[in-house]
């Protein structure tokens, strides 16, 4: 259930929560000029659901064709790896450690298929085989210095050459400076305020300190807005969760082979990759 919650955009696509992050996704893709492909998700302080929106935001990045990398850069409190039923190891810690390439601590849609989600959620909807995962990892050193080390400059380099969208979950600005580290690495911030967590001020300080370094501010994403405030809701009956679905969803006239025929096949090729390479190398 808690799993059902977070990812909203893929176990209920025609909800009202799914279409505000196809919103959001819209709205950083064509409100300003220039390619955002290196977009960073943090906050002003805890529990003001940046984690989520990250996740979601990925999601309906995927599932509409693009290739996307989610990087938990977390690594104070890290949230995909258990969004999305992952190992937490090996990840960006160990990259950053220089015990593993990037490329081969990302985990992909049969890891999480074979993962906590299982086969039948992860095919619930079409989107996931667009969407690698490099999660937090072990991490015993001091993050901050990890994530400003050159070797953090060189995967996000080498992700915007290979993914169409990279982004980033980082942990809460007023608490740490780890996002403050890489702001100026990226394209973007998209600053998650849950109304009332913290007065405005702090988040106009929070603006400034990514702006001082060199970061560019793409947009807030307000959370936790209370959609009895504004009557224009009621009207569309959009008061209440999971309340507004326009049409019939074609998902559900179609088999359970239909939907998944391609993406069952591309995750059986896979699996049976990695078995003939286990075998190559005497495995």
């Amino acid at each position: 259930m808690e799993r059902q919650l977070r990812l909203v955009s893929h176990f209920s696509p025609p909800s009202t929560i799914a279409e505000a992050y196809r919103s959001l996704r819209t709205n950083l893709l064509f409100s300003q000029a220039g390619e955002h492909r290196v977009i960073l998700v943090t906050s002003s302080t805890v529990k003001e659901g940046k984690s989520t929106i990250a996740a979601n935001l990925a999601v309906v990045v995927a599932q509409q064709g693009a290739r996307v990398l989610l990087i938990d850069a977390d690594m104070r409190k890290p949230m995909q790896h258990h969004t999305f039923g992952l190992k937490r190891a090996p990840g960006l810690g160990e990259v950053l450690l220089g015990q593993q390439s990037w490329q081969d601590a990302v985990s992909r849609f049969s890891d999480v298929m074979l993962g906590d989600m299982g086969i039948d959620q992860a095919l619930m909807t079409p989107g996931l085989d667009q969407l690698d995962i490099l999660t937090c990892g072990q991490v015993n050193a001091n993050p901050p210095d990890l994530l400003g080390s050159p070797l953090m400059s060189s995967v996000l380099d080498e992700a915007r050459e290979e993914y169409d969208m990279v982004i980033i979950d980082m942990p809460p600005l007023l608490h740490t400076t780890d996002a403050t580290v890489i702001a100026s690495k990226v394209d973007g911030v998209l600053l998650v305020y849950h109304i009332g967590s913290v007065v405005r001020g702090a988040l106009k300080r929070v603006k400034a300190n990514i702006e001082n370094v060199g970061g560019k501010v793409l947009g807030v994403a307000l959370n936790g807005v209370r959609g009895d405030l504004s009557p224009d809701y009621s009207n569309y009956k959009m008061d209440h969760h999971y309340a507004y679905a326009y049409g019939e969803n074609e998902m559900q006239r179609k088999s359970w082979f239909e939907r998944n025929a391609d993406i069952a096949k591309k995750f059986i090729e896979d699996v049976w990759q990695r078995i003939s390479d286990g075998l190559g190398k005497g495995g």
